[in-house]
């Protein structure tokens, strides 16, 4: 393992029989500042269609008017509030002897999101997502899981995020469950996935 951090997770992990790796909150912390931009940029266009026509009726004939009430609805009523809970009940990584699983903070409480054991996945993989030459685009971690295993996976996703999932398989190969994104980089994570699976599997 290249990482150090990763190494220290490993070893912890090896002594201890369990490590937790929380979402950062520098991840939610960008998004609420884009909503937030974005928002700001809306309610500007609002301003000066407003301003510009004159009149409340006339402002809404201006097309800045209603690019300016889709950003300040999309990215400041439906947008903040949402990345706000997601900040709140942000997801926590746990690995223990027997397998991984995601966790979700929920009333000061931690409830199961969902887990797997390592003897059920096949294999634990990376790759760069949505770049163009030169750049790589954004560096993901995928679990291949056993045919079962993905089957029970998938029975309990809620119907939207079980359509997302078909989406990723057919960009990303059968089976395979993209992680999110956990504090001390992807990489890092990749690494102390890939070598307690090939350890505890």
């Amino acid at each position: 393992m290249n990482s150090r951090l990763a190494q220290d997770r490993y070893q912890q992990l090896r002594s201890t029989g369990h490590v937790e790796i929380p979402q950062p909150l520098s991840t939610f912390a960008l998004a609420l500042i884009g909503c937030l931009i974005f928002s700001a940029i809306g309610a500007l266009f609002l301003y000066s269609a407003f301003v510009y026509s004159g009149a409340w009726t006339a402002g809404f004939a201006h097309p800045g008017a209603w690019m300016g009430l889709l950003c300040v609805g999309f990215f400041g009523v439906f947008g903040i509030p949402a990345v706000i809970m997601q900040m709140v009940h942000r997801s926590i990584l746990v690995l223990t002897w027997e397998g991984l699983a995601e966790y979700r903070q929920k009333k000061g409480e931690q409830s199961v999101t969902w887990s797997t054991a390592w003897r059920d996945i096949e294999a634990v993989t990376s790759r760069h997502v949505g770049g163009r030459w030169p750049y790589k685009g954004q560096f993901m971690v995928f679990l291949q899981l056993r045919p079962c295993t993905f089957d029970s996976y998938r029975s309990g996703l809620n119907p939207t995020v079980r359509g997302l999932e078909s989406v990723n398989s057919a960009m990303f190969g059968r089976r395979m469950v993209g992680l999110k994104r956990f504090a001390g980089g992807q990489k890092t994570v990749f690494e102390l996935l890939d070598q307690a699976h090939r350890d505890f599997g």
